[in-house]
């Protein structure tokens, strides 16, 4: 049907003709349609998600089940207007299964309980915990087997919220549609294009039987693994019915994102780069009272002080959950930024509890416990591994060490010219940072040559880097940081120490003695207790001691040193399981969103970084990831040797 005859059809809406031109253009479609209805249609694509709200009944939560495709209809049902709708739904059809051979239409609808079967006319949710949720696929009698069917009903099995997995029936009938309502598409339409159609008839477990309050964390689990089997179905339907050849099931999702998207990642974003938390909780008189605490034979405890903030966590937190989550239709992105305002929340709470013991608990939410595993592992590095712990040549101050990192970020503007990295000298900061671009370097850094180029990698290569490829990206996030993101930024930081020869005994040392103070702040230790435990116990330099045990205890309790070496495990871990390095260097994420990351890249919402690493390219780096992938663990580290 072309654009000039639907709009010479009386049942055919009068925005059809343009939705019809621009499908045939291969361009997207995104129409509201009256009564609270709206088409959607990323591309073009060889199937269509359709939801009809029941007239007769309330249906609170159904329509989610489609809103997170690349490709869907969600309209009232209005027995006045079925005509209208064949009309609509066959013109919608028409140009795209003419171009990609073939059409495949799922219609969605919740089942009634009460009448489907009286036996389970109870909560739902109390049966579904013995045996799993319900679903039935319905297809049209005389359609016949297709291989794409037998995906879907595979992969709904494979659900499972609460407890067992998804049952799921399969019934032939007349028409796959709705209970009392007809077909989406006129059979003799269907028939014409070559499109195909199925139903799928889902027990809203997500909905209180009584109240029909929805259940908005079961609702947004369930529909994610749906719209997941969704779109396994037509991914097989694409390889044996059309011309189209993805090359997995996530290139099928959604590219294009609503404006909403847009609004959450740009708020977010925001509020992430309103407030500085490490800075914030970081003391700006370390220096000082090293010195007083050196020259009381390290016997007084130090006071430290801390940045007077410049926003109130309150206000920021009021703005936070403001945020218009719940019109966000993609479902990875949803999760991504649920996740994110979560730990955001965490952050302003803890700022606004500086300096008391609640402030710990935040800090075991966010960066969580030293188990025993890998107190273990600190504990067989202190034990195990020897070196030298002396300071060595110190012929890097900061500003040697300044212009080094300067030549990193020269390197990246050559590929990146709109890098906006900057590097500060200050004397109100301890440590070597990263802050939100910014590279911030102690006035009174000391390093060796060898420990200064390892570090700039694992600044500069590594923090500022992954920064660098954040901002590239289309959503803000991927340079704020998605939440969790630590232990994989550090795990990165120190593996480029090592692929560039600068991860020597010490530095292992260092980041096993950052796990022994986490676990004493934990179990309630103080500053004398943390220190001497350091040097006494595990032999650490009284100065190392001093700013481990400062990092440790610094605004009532920060346990995120123990991320470095839990990071470093994990990656190794990751690498040893054939795992993807580079991909891990698009943005600050944790490993737990890989998948994530990955099927963002391949439904095109994210683009290819412009920065490569820079510790990928050094001599005898690609060797040692070879042997790394050979199965390695952080104690095999100082026994490496490479020619």
């Amino acid at each position: 049907m072309s654009g000039l005859k639907a709009a010479k059809r009386p049942d055919t809406p009068a925005f059809l003709p343009d939705v019809v031109d621009r499908l045939t253009r291969g361009l997207r479609v995104r129409r509201k349609i009256a009564g609270g209805g709206r088409l959607h249609i990323d591309r073009p694509l060889p199937f269509l998600v359709v939801y009809r709200s029941p007239a007769d009944r309330a249906d609170a939560g159904t329509r989610r089940f489609v809103l997170g495709q690349p490709s869907y209809l969600a309209v009232p049902a209005d027995p006045d207007s079925a005509d209208e709708l064949q009309a609509t739904v066959a013109a919608v059809v028409e140009p795209l299964s003419q171009a990609l051979g073939a059409f495949l239409i799922v219609e969605i609808w919740s089942s009634i309980i009460a009448e489907t079967d009286p036996a389970d006319a109870e909560d739902p949710v109390v049966a579904m915990y013995e045996r799993g949720p319900r679903f039935r696929v319905v297809t049209p009698d005389p359609q016949g087997d297709l291989d794409a069917i037998a995906a879907l009903i595979a992969r709904l099995r494979g659900i499972a919220v609460h407890g067992p997995n998804a049952t799921v029936e399969h019934l032939e009938s007349r028409t796959a549609a709705p209970p009392g309502m007809g077909p989406v598409i006129d059979p003799a339409d269907a028939n014409r294009l070559d499109c195909y159609i199925a139903g799928l008839e889902i027990e809203p477990v997500y909905r209180d039987a009584i109240s029909g309050a929805v259940y908005p964390n079961l609702l947004r689990t369930l529909a994610q693994q749906v719209g997941d089997a969704l779109l396994h179905s037509f991914f097989r339907f694409s390889h044996d019915k059309t011309v189209t050849r993805p090359v997995s099931h996530h290139g099928l999702g959604r590219r294009a994102v609503v404006n909403a998207v847009h609004e959450v990642d740009r708020t977010l974003a925001s509020i992430c780069d309103t407030f500085d938390f490490l800075v914030a909780v970081t003391p700006v008189n370390a220096a000082a009272e090293w010195e007083s605490f050196r020259e009381s034979t390290f016997r007084n405890a130090p006071t430290f002080r801390y940045r007077q903030l410049t926003q109130d966590p309150e206000l920021l937190l009021r703005r936070l959950y403001s945020v218009p989550l719940e019109d966000v239709e993609d479902p990875t992105l949803e999760r991504i930024y649920r996740e994110k305002v979560r730990e955001t929340a965490r952050q302003l709470t803890m700022l606004a509890e500086r300096n008391t013991h609640r402030f710990l608990y935040g800090s075991l939410q966010l960066y969580g416990e030293v188990d025993a595993g890998l107190l273990r592992l600190a504990e067989g590095i202190l034990e195990g591994v020897t070196g030298d712990e002396s300071d060595g040549d110190l012929t890097v101050d900061a500003n040697g060490f300044a212009a080094l990192a300067r030549q990193f970020l020269d390197d990246f503007r050559s590929a990146y010219a709109e890098l906006a990295a900057t590097i500060e000298i200050r004397d109100d900061t301890a440590t070597l940072m990263v802050s939100k671009g910014r590279l911030l370097v102690p006035v009174d850094l000391r390093l060796s040559h060898e420990r200064s180029l390892a570090l700039a990698h694992h600044e500069a290569g590594t923090h500022v880097l992954t920064w660098a490829n954040g901002t590239a990206q289309p959503l803000a996030i991927l340079h704020a940081g998605l939440a969790g993101y630590e232990a994989l930024q550090e795990g990165l930081a120190v593996l480029s120490e090592f692929l560039v020869g600068g991860l020597d005994r010490s530095r292992l040392r260092l980041l096993a003695g950052r796990v022994a103070a986490a676990a004493l702040v934990i179990d309630g230790a103080d500053f004398s207790a943390v220190f001497d435990e350091l040097t006494e116990t595990h032999a650490l330099p009284p100065r190392t001691a001093f700013m481990t045990a400062m990092r440790a205890l610094r605004a009532g309790g920060l346990t995120k040193d123990a991320v470095y070496l839990r990071g470093l495990k994990q990656l190794l871990e990751y690498i040893a399981a054939g795992g993807d390095i580079e991909i891990l260097f698009l943005g600050k994420f944790s490993l737990a969103h890989v998948p994530l990351i990955t099927e963002l890249r391949a439904r095109e919402v994210l683009r290819k970084p412009p920065l490569r690493p820079p510790c990928l390219d050094v001599p005898g780096a690609q060797q040692k990831l070879e042997w790394l992938r050979g199965g390695r663990t952080v104690l095999d580290l100082p026994k490496a040797t490479f020619p």
